[in-house]
């Protein structure tokens, strides 16, 4: 005997269901729903390597980029202290009692001393050389007549240098000549000098060189 809630039966020939029958819809069960542990912990494992690479790729470029600055920097204020010495060799006075002599370390050679309104004011004697204590390219001066003092007055023109050379032209009566490291003419002058200073950095830098041509008799 069939129950009356049961709804029509189906049919048994063909096992459709009967007219006036709700079908059933029957949904597949996923075999995973979420993502287990393992594959949590490696997918963050996997970003911690990337990170890693990111972060080790920009902090070595901004090291770069920051060497290059501070290289520019230096060649920068060298430069600078080049040219205030070249204008000191170019406008130094024609005077025997401050003959221009040094040696491959220091030089010395006469100034004329001007006053804050610019008129001249007197000579001096003026010295460049090396401080290897600071790592500076210094200037001294003193005035004329007058000894040099113990202790002068030291003027920085470049920080950040491991070394300074110079190097003095001389001429023969024929016209030729070569560079010394050294000059003590007193009566004549080298037909030019050339200073050289090395960065304190001297394996990432390459060394800054200034020439002046001086007028010069053959000596």
């Amino acid at each position: 005997m069939r129950n009356r809630d049961s709804g029509p039966a189906p049919n048994v020939r063909t096992g459709r269901p009967a007219p006036g029958a709700r079908p059933t819809v029957s949904l597949p069960h996923s075999a995973s729903a979420a993502f287990t542990l393992i594959e949590l912990l490696l997918v963050t494992a996997l970003l911690g390597l990337v990170i890693a690479a990111v972060g080790s790729s920009l902090w070595a470029g901004i090291r770069v980029w920051e060497e290059v600055r501070l290289v520019g920097q230096g060649e920068s204020g060298m430069r600078l202290a080049l040219e205030s010495w070249a204008q000191d060799v170019a406008n130094a006075p024609l005077f025997f009692d401050i003959p221009v002599r040094g040696d491959d370390s220091e030089m010395s050679l006469p100034r004329v001393e001007t006053s804050n309104d610019g008129h001249p004011a007197g000579l001096q004697t003026v010295a460049f050389g090396f401080r290897s204590r600071e790592k500076a390219f210094v200037r001294s001066a003193w005035p004329y007549p007058g000894e040099r003092p113990s202790v002068p007055p030291v003027e920085p023109l470049a920080s950040g240098v491991s070394g300074v050379r110079f190097e003095y032209l001389g001429l023969d009566d024929d016209g030729s000549g070569g560079w010394s490291s050294s000059w003590s003419n007193p009566t004549n002058r080298p037909a030019a000098v050339r200073c050289t200073l090395t960065p304190e950095d001297g394996a990432s830098a390459f060394p800054v060189e200034r020439t002046v041509f001086l007028y010069a008799e053959p000596k």
